[in-house]
């Protein structure tokens, strides 16, 4: 293997003067006060980051609860929705976690020595997992009210112990797939290697480490490939959430006029199991707002690197667009339980019930129909 000015591997290195067997680049004052962390970067990762991540466990956690605790809402939706609250924590706590130890195991912003070779891999290997893991569950509760609104018949048929043990099957493998191609990626973060640098002899620089280590790619081609594989299925899964969202409303509309104004059961059970409806809808559509910024950012520097061999959107800028993209996503993962219960009041009486708040939802005789039709 060819070395890179400045840069060793770690079979070449010499834990006493590793930075004596290569090349040490002198940085000027300028040049290492745009590779050191910004006031706002210092106050985004040590603490609004933490508040996100607090929220976002405990908002998932509350929801998991409330599924295990009111039995009204153990249904085959809420089963693949406590899968997703499960992907929005990892994902919370890891991206928050690596972002912690970064700042404060190293003034440099792109230093990886906090993480160590096997930190970036297990850090990104779970990222991703969630990552892969959600998108599988918010398209399986698609499909899933899809056959609930337009296929109501053959829903009714499938009821039963097949139906709940095929949903187990399909997150078991929704969870394993996502692993799988999680682990797909990890040539582009399992490169270790170190550069050396000679700092500003003035404060705080002087003080800063020589060398910083970093977790690269092995090759553009496995860079490239990392970003198309979790960007393309994002693409096609977003076109498949919206078709399959086009058809449920069409399809609920129709079946709300067929009872409106006949003031039966039948018509409030309807209308409540709209407004559940609807409420997955607007989960769906909001979590496709939240991560699309990143995708289509991840999408256009993978093009570009492809043809240009580089970047052609300033550093700052770059940065600057990635944080926006990324705090998106962040605020994706905490989401999801404040939708169900500010747009559905089911959800809401279930969260109320379960923290003792409000009589049993079984009392309430139109829950109980709803509850076994969403099944």
């Amino acid at each position: 293997m060819t070395d890179f000015p400045g840069i060793i591997s770690d079979d070449h290195l010499d834990d006493l003067g590793y930075c004596e067997t290569a090349d040490i680049r002198n940085v000027s004052e300028e040049s290492a006060w745009g590779w050191s962390y910004s006031g706002p970067e210092w106050g985004f990762n040590t603490i609004f980051l933490p508040i996100v991540m607090t929220i976002g466990v405990l908002d998932n956690c509350a929801f998991i609860f409330v599924v295990y605790r009111v039995k009204s809402m153990q249904t085959i939706t809420n089963y693949y929705l406590v899968n997703l609250a499960f992907a929005d924590m990892m994902f919370i706590t890891f991206a928050v976690v690596h972002k912690i130890i970064k700042i404060f195991t190293s003034p440099i912003s792109f230093d990886d020595s906090g993480l160590g070779l096997e930190g970036c891999m297990v850090i990104f290997l779970f990222l991703s997992a969630a990552y892969n893991a959600s998108m599988c569950f918010i398209t399986a509760v698609s499909v899933e009210r899809y056959n609930a609104v337009c296929n109501p018949l053959k829903m009714h048929q499938a009821q039963g112990s097949k139906r709940w043990s095929f949903t187990r099957n399909v997150c078991i493998v929704s969870w394993v797939v996502a692993f799988l191609v999680s682990g797909t990626f990890l040539p582009s973060y399992g490169k270790y290697e170190h550069s050396c640098y000679e700092w500003p002899d003035v404060e705080p620089y002087k003080n800063w480490p020589k060398k910083t280590s970093h977790c690269n790619p092995f090759s553009l081609v496995a860079d490239s490939y990392t970003s198309g594989a979790q960007t393309i299925p994002f693409f096609i899964t977003l076109v498949v959430n919206f078709i399959l969202h086009h058809k449920t409303l069409k399809g609920l509309s129709s079946s709300l006029g067929k009872t409106k104004g006949d003031g039966s059961r039948s018509e409030r059970d309807a209308k409540i199991h709209s407004q559940t409806v609807r409420m997955l809808v607007v989960n769906s559509v909001l979590f496709f707002v939240f991560l699309s910024p990143f995708e289509f950012i991840s999408l256009f520097v993978m093009i570009n690197i492809l043809i240009t061999g580089g970047i052609v959107i300033p550093g700052k800028t770059l940065t600057v667009y990635i944080y926006i993209a990324r705090t998106l996503t962040y605020l994706n993962s905490l989401s999801n339980p404040i939708i169900y219960t500010v747009f559905c009041k089911r959800y809401f009486n279930a969260f109320k019930e379960a923290f003792g708040l409000k009589s049993k939802l079984s009392r309430d005789p139109s829950v109980s129909t709803v509850s076994k039709n969403v099944r």
